[in-house]
């Protein structure tokens, strides 16, 4: 039986944590976070704290906890962050948790579900069992030698802080730079290309600059803090390769001596990945963002009375 999860459940969530099961899924808040055993502390700090947009169920088969599942709402999309089953569990009980996933999702309005595993895991095929579909193949590159930081330096030409005004150049952007089928998994429209962004940002402290070329904006960089830890996002229409380079040295010129720092490589931005590997990034892990797509009630019009 799956349900939600309840406070008295934490007796048989120490009966999980005593078997050393691990979490699965990654959200991009979290990706730089070693695989983790499912800890009484996880489920107190995360799952019954009453979280508004935190969702978690359970399967109980004979008073025993096998399966957990958590996601974040996120605009109208629930990104998937906790899949804990036992490691010789049935594919069938992934599907289950994630078709019950789907299910409720539908009835409160959520659109999309996002889940990325690690590339090499086994519940990918269970996932795709369950309607969802690959859509990207990522990277998670790491740099773990500070660059010397650098006291006062004026940022290159054609590069400048963002500006509000740039939201729609930005949108733009992103169409011209991501291939069309991740785009129809993340964001067709201005309004969710919005959501996308509110999703993906995980640090209160941020810095956005944007490049330009004869008035046209060519190139955007993210760089995130997040304690010691970096976190930088790029991109940069096809036509100017070398936007790549000196967005990501700015970026490292403005990165404060910090280390280690991450990039998440999706598999169609090949230029930024060499660009990381010639600045002493390296690979760390691999991983599959998959996406299902939620059928959406529609109001049918209809004729009402009208009060006389």
């Amino acid at each position: 039986m799956i349900r939600s999860i309840r406070p008295t459940d934490l007796p048989r969530l120490a009966s999980l944590n005593r078997r050393g099961l691990v979490n699965e899924a990654y959200s991009r808040r979290d990706l730089t976070q070693p695989r983790r055993s499912l800890s009484l502390g996880m489920v107190l700090s995360h799952w019954l704290a009453l979280e508004e947009n935190r969702q978690t169920w359970v399967n109980v088969e004979r008073r025993r906890i096998d399966g957990l599942i958590s996601a974040r709402h996120e605009g109208n999309a629930w990104e998937i962050d906790r899949l804990v089953v036992e490691p010789d569990a049935e594919p069938r009980l992934v599907q289950r948790l994630l078709s019950y996933l789907t299910a409720v999702g539908g009835e409160v309005g959520i659109q999309k579900l996002y889940l990325r595993l690690p590339a090499m895991s086994e519940l990918v095929e269970a996932a795709r069992g369950a309607g969802f579909l690959l859509y990207n193949a990522e990277t998670l590159y790491v740099r773990t030698v500070p660059v010397p930081p650098v006291r006062k330096s004026s940022l290159p030409p054609g590069v400048r802080p963002k500006a509000s005004h740039d939201l729609q150049s930005l949108f733009q952007l992103y169409c011209a730079a991501v291939p069309l089928a991740v785009r129809q998994a993340e964001a067709m429209t201005l309004s969710e290309w919005q959501q996308l962004r509110l999703r993906t940002r995980s640090a209160l402290r941020r810095k956005e600059l944007v490049a330009e070329r004869e008035g046209q904006l060519v190139g955007w960089l993210q760089l995130e803090w997040r304690g010691t830890a970096g976190y930088l996002e790029l991109l940069a229409l096809p036509d100017f390769p070398d936007i790549v380079d000196t967005l990501l040295d700015v970026g490292l010129m403005l990165q404060g001596g910090r280390a280690p720092w991450y990039c998440l490589v999706a598999e169609h931005e090949a230029r930024l990945a060499h660009a990381l590997g010639e600045r002493g990034f390296q690979p760390e892990a691999s991983f599959c963002a998959l996406v299902k797509q939620l059928s959406m009630r529609v109001k049918q019009p209809r004729l009402v009375p009208v009060p006389g």
